[in-house]
């Protein structure tokens, strides 16, 4: 079996590559550290993983997202799995629904769920599933939580392909990160700071002594 694994930038995809080979692969969001297609065997399997670099979208524009794209297109494999970060999903989601064009189907990890869930936020996972057609797994890659799960999902049988979005992809996702997410609580400090800088006449004042600041550094010398 080959399976193809996708995922935004700073997704957790690494991460979860290297959980499920047991390979210690570069983990950053430097420019190149995932141009190339990497492929290692799942460990305690006869399943090839093939991480494809982090891309934002499926439109050609990078390189990133046209050596992706190429391996969608054109390469061997049966099945995607395809990591969305879970403090942040719109964008993840979106690419979701867009890999229902290749008629594959996709296994969806939630990665940094132990982050959303320690500030307050969650996931109604089942519902995402069902929205999406597809299976929907949550985990962890600091502690490893939720792995063996992903693993049980990706060789099971039955898996589908999710539903192709009719209109805007990223309009569909943000529904359904309201739908099926609790955002993470925002500390009192960040509310405090966004009523103090962000609303009335102090953060006018704050404006106005930031642009001074620039100026004076600018040209007070």
């Amino acid at each position: 079996m080959k399976i193809a694994l996708v995922g935004m930038p700073n997704s957790g995809k690494t991460t979860l590559f290297n959980r499920l080979t047991g390979r210690t692969g570069d983990v950053g969001n430097r420019a190149g550290v995932t141009v190339a297609v990497k492929k290692a065997r799942i460990r305690r399997s006869d399943a090839d993983l093939y991480d494809l670099p982090g891309v934002y979208s499926l439109s050609p524009y990078t390189p990133e997202e046209r050596v992706t794209l190429d391996f969608l297109e054109h390469g061997a494999y049966d099945r995607l799995l395809c990591v969305v970060d879970a403090t942040s999903p719109e964008r993840g989601l979106a690419l979701v629904q867009a890999l229902g064009r290749f008629g594959k189907p996709v296994v969806v990890a939630l990665s940094f769920i132990d982050v959303l869930r320690r500030n307050g936020g969650g996931v109604r996972a089942t519902e995402l599933a069902s929205a999406l057609s597809c299976s929907v797994c949550p985990f962890s890659g600091t502690d490893g939580k939720g792995i063996g799960e992903i693993r049980r999902t990706l060789f099971s049988d039955g898996l589908s392909v999710p539903a192709v979005s009719d209109g805007d992809a990223l309009t569909r996702a943000e529904e359904l990160a309201r739908r099926c997410f609790t955002p993470p609580r925002r500390s009192k400090t960040s509310e405090a700071a966004d009523r103090l800088l962000a609303r009335g006449v102090w953060s006018v004042v704050f404006f106005a002594a930031v642009m001074g600041a620039i100026f004076f550094l600018a040209f007070g010398y």
